[in-house]
């Protein structure tokens, strides 16, 4: 029973810190502006794991002879922690996401305001950030660059990379 229970701590952790991680990137984002595309072919796989894991525990649990007499019984949480997996899972921000709003950014699991930014440069149809000293790219449609320019100006304009058109 122990290692059920830590994982299901575990679990739990998992899907809390993800949730509490959508929502400060939400508050720092503000209104978003755009979203670029974000791959699921992760996600899609890993839930598949799950899933086929989990159907193929509760299919296997209790097995009965012929006379009704239980021959081998599984313990549920073979079947539950998968299917919890599942959850924990999707409540992740997806590495491969990213987005800017009115005062923020997002590049997958990492998102800051505009004023937490070390540098930033929008040309060419590209925000690029530099963050924790690398810099995240992300393609904006030019035309939204006047929008964005005017949010990243008013929140760190001190910060425009020379460089920037």
């Amino acid at each position: 029973m122990a290692p059920f229970l830590l994982a299901l701590f575990l679990l739990i952790y998992a899907f809390l810190s993800g949730i509490l991680f959508t929502v400060r990137a939400k508050r720092s984002l503000g209104r978003v502006i755009h979203r670029g595309p974000t791959p699921l072919s992760g996600r899609i796989l890993g839930s598949a794991v799950c899933v086929v894991v989990g159907l193929g525990a509760f299919f296997r649990a209790p097995i009965l002879d012929q006379d009704g007499a239980l021959v081998r019984d599984l313990p549920i949480w073979w079947v539950v922690l998968p299917l919890l997996s599942v959850l924990a899972l999707w409540s992740q921000p997806n590495p491969g996401s990213r987005a800017c709003g009115e005062s923020g950014v997002r590049f997958g699991n990492r998102s800051s305001s505009y004023r937490d930014l070390e540098s930033w440069r929008l040309t060419g149809e590209h925000l690029r950030c530099r963050l924790e000293g690398s810099w995240h790219a992300m393609a904006v449609p030019v035309r939204l660059h006047p929008e964005l320019r005017r949010c990243l100006r008013t929140e760190a304009a001190d910060r425009e990379h020379e460089f920037s058109a």
